[in-house]
């Protein structure tokens, strides 16, 4: 779904989307593990704050299958109390580096906290 909803968003030549350049805190990480059809799944849900916001984000990846455009391998994970610079397209998707797999923003709001 992450993956139809980026290439929308790349894909439309009447729209380019906003690329944000963001330094965000990690505040939590945690990783939810699945079993579907012999195969692991995580879903990666991070809570990261800007100066201005706090962002839910989530991603789904899949640990046995390496040759997947959905692997782990190619989702960052970052450590919790880190600071690290993320990109935001259109302000619904989140990507660490140069990874090829995206997090979704699951919820926003604004932080009373600076």
């Amino acid at each position: 779904m992450k993956a139809l909803i980026l290439a929308l968003l790349l894909g439309f030549p009447q729209h380019s989307p906003v690329k944000t350049a963001v330094q965000v805190r990690v505040l939590k990480v945690e990783r939810i593990k699945r079993n579907e059809d012999s195969n692991l799944w995580y879903t990666v849900k991070l809570a990261v704050r800007d100066r201005e916001k706090l962002y839910g984000l989530e991603a789904e990846c899949i640990s046995t299958n390496s040759d997947s455009h959905m692997s782990c391998g190619n989702l960052s994970v970052p450590h919790a109390g880190t600071t690290v610079t993320v990109t935001f397209y259109d302000a619904v998707l989140v990507q660490f580096g140069d990874d090829k797999l995206y997090y979704e923003v699951a919820s926003e709001e604004v932080s009373d906290c600076k």
